[in-house]
C-alpha cells in the first residue's frame, strides 16, 4: 500500500513528524518554565495588588494592555510571572522597557526569553550567563540583552 503513495504525502507525513516534535517540545519547556519561577494566577494577583477586586482587576487589564507586565495561558488560566512585581505588587518599570523591545505576540516565548540564562548578560560574581528575570537590576544590561533579541528567533 505503501509504495502506491504519491510522493507528496511522504513530505507531508515528515512535516506533519516536524510539527508534532516541535509541539512536544514547546510543551516540555513550558512544563519547565512552570518551574522556573514563582507564576500567580490573576485570581492571586488580584489579591495581592491590595486593592478592591474590581478595581484590583481593572488596574492588571491596564497593566497588560499597556505592556507592562505579561501573562502566559497555561490550561485556560492567566499566570503573571512574579519577577515581574516589586515587593508591593506593582509592575517594575524596566518589564515595560524590555517588552517594547522584544515584541513578541507568543507570550511563552517572552517567558523563555526572561526564565533562561543570556549570553548578553554575564554572572558579575563569576562565569556564566544569568537569566534576565534574575538581573532585572543590571538594567542597562538587561535592555542591551533585549536589544540585541530585536528581530532574531528565540523559543
Amino acid at each position: 500500500m505503501i509504495k502506491h503513495m504519491p510522493f507528496f504525502y511522504f513530505g507531508l507525513l515528515r512535516n506533519m513528524d516536524a510539527l508534532e516534535l516541535e509541539r512536544k517540545g514547546r510543551l516540555e519547556t513550558i512544563k519547565k518554565m512552570r518551574t522556573m519561577t514563582r507564576w500567580v494566577t490573576r485570581e492571586q494577583l488580584i489579591a495581592l495588588v491590595g486593592r478592591s477586586s474590581n478595581l484590583a482587576d481593572l488596574v492588571i487589564e491596564e497593566w497588560v494592555a499597556d505592556r507592562r507586565i505579561f501573562a502566559v495561558d497555561s490550561d485556560g488560566h492567566q499566570l503573571y510571572g512574579a519577577f515581574q512585581f516589586d515587593g508591593e505588587w506593582r509592575p517594575i518599570p524596566v518589564i515595560a522597557e524590555i517588552l517594547a523591545l522584544l515584541r513578541r505576540e507568543d507570550c511563552w516565548a517572552i517567558a523563555s526569553w526572561f526564565l533562561f540564562p543570556n549570553g548578553w548578560i554575564g554572572d558579575p560574581d563569576g562565569p556564566g550567563s544569568l537569566a534576565p528575570a534574575n538581573a532585572l537590576k543590571l538594567r542597562e544590561k538587561v535592555l542591551n540583552a533585549a536589544e540585541k533579541e530585536r528581530g532574531t528567533y528565540f523559543c
